[in-house]
């Protein structure tokens, strides 16, 4: 390394002083400090895990023409493998070679005895000796072909900040409310959600990718294009390929747009238990934005994804519904919405939670909504405490209802019909 002030090479230990430890140089002359000058600290210092690789070779070549004449030569090359083609200013991997020359020669010389003498006052007799010795050297500087030989001044990949909506969906994405476009979205009764139809959201994890693997279910078409493996280099074709492998995190939606959806107790039903008039039907889920919702002040500028088509064609492009298991034709309709939105998927404007509902049947902190039974106390982190078998109320069924078939038939006439259909369609579950 070496300490400059404006174009003057300072002096270690009378100039500046350097604490090897902490990194830190002191500047000590203060002639330096009243100039008024730009002080520049070049240093080099090695890789912090070493990942970069470098090769050393060199060799040295002498030649004896004689005990008293000697030419030797050498050479060195130092090479530098990059760990990623893509390089900053200052950390170019380097191919440079070194080369030099050298003579020695030692010899008598009686010439230089009589010159000698030749001074006043001087005499001598013996003979005198002649060493000549001289360097060559010359560095030939080259930067790595694998770099390309490009340095880059910024590439740009810090000058965003990205917030990932994908990981987890399980966790951040949750059921949303009827959105204001479909029919009874302003309804409080139950056809509220007489359209919502069936939507999964989920990561696929990578243990069923693994060939090795004995946790992917026999029936599972890995090659199915909405099933199948997704490559990074897919996305992003210049991506440089990790030395492991490894697969984009991608966001699931399975949409069945012919089978009820959670809390869709809607009685005009298919005799195969299907909802009539799929193209009419939604499905929608939400999550809550964590990070500065002032996207002005935070510099959100938009919203960037990648869609797989879902029109693909063949035996690969095959929507493996359990009903239909055909290629998709149809199409449909995707929504972006973003703001303040109602979270209220049962439109009762209550917490429905199971651990509210009281244990022993007591239904003074209860209320009866066609919705079904809903606690009137807040959100309680109090444990779910379940009684022992002779009391009175064992199990919160379906709608929060206790748990009986008489006693449901009791509250709706929906339900009513939903019940005797109730062997042939899924139950769209208990409210806990």
């Amino acid at each position: 390394g070496a300490v400059t002030a404006g174009n003057t090479l300072l002096v270690e230990g009378q100039d500046y002083e350097v604490d090897y430890a902490t990194g830190q140089v002191q500047i000590t002359n203060p002639a330096i400090l009243n100039a008024n000058q730009e002080v520049n600290i070049d240093y080099e210092k090695a890789d912090l895990f070493n990942f970069q690789t470098r090769r050393l070779l060199g060799t040295r070549l002498d030649y004896e023409f004689s005990e008293n004449f000697i030419l030797g030569a050498s050479i060195m090359n130092l090479t530098e493998r990059p760990v990623i083609s893509r390089v900053n200013i200052a950390d170019e991997p380097v191919n440079n070679t070194m080369v030099g020359a050298d003579v020695n020669y030692q010899g008598k010389s009686r010439f230089l005895t009589r010159l000698v003498d030749r001074i006043p006052l001087i005499q001598t007799k013996e003979e005198s000796n002649i060493t000549l010795y001289g360097e060559y050297a010359q560095l030939f500087p080259g930067a790595s072909r694998l770099s390309g030989q490009v340095s880059f001044i910024d590439d740009f990949e810090g000058t965003r900040t990205a917030f990932n909506l994908v990981r987890a969906p399980q966790l951040n994405w949750k059921l949303a409310s009827t959105p204001f476009t479909v029919p009874g979205a302003t309804s409080r009764d139950l056809d509220y959600g007489f359209r919502r139809a069936k939507l999964a959201w989920y990561n696929v994890d990578n243990t069923f990718y693994l060939n090795r693997s004995n946790a992917t279910p026999d029936n599972v078409d890995v090659q199915n294009h909405y099933v199948r493996q997704v490559s990074p280099q897919e996305l992003f074709p210049k991506r440089q390929p990790l030395p492991f492998t490894t697969n984009e995190v991608i966001l699931d939606l399975a949409y069945y747009p012919s089978e009820r959806g959670p809390y869709n107790y809607n009685p005009n039903l298919n005799p195969n238990g299907t909802l009539p008039n799929p193209r009419q039907n939604f499905a929608a889920i939400s999550r809550a934005i964590t990070s500065d919702i002032d996207f002005d002040n935070a510099n959100v500028e938009y919203i960037e994804f990648w869609l797989l088509d879902p029109f693909i064609q063949g035996e690969n492009g095959r929507v493996l519904d359990g009903v239909f298991n055909r290629n998709n034709t149809t199409g449909g309709d995707l929504f972006i919405q973003m703001g303040n939105v109602s979270e209220d998927v049962i439109p009762d404007g209550r917490h429905a939670f199971e651990n509210g509902l009281p244990a022993d049947g007591d239904t003074t902190e209860t209320i009866l909504n066609t919705w079904g039974v809903v606690t009137t106390s807040n959100l309680s982190p109090r444990p779910l405490i379940i009684p022992p078998a002779p009391g009175p109320i064992r199990t919160w069924g379906w709608m929060a209802y206790p748990a009986t078939k008489s006693e449901i038939l009791s509250h709706s006439k929906i339900l009513s019909m939903l019940c005797k259909q109730s062997l042939r369609i899924p139950k769209p579950g208990n409210v806990f």
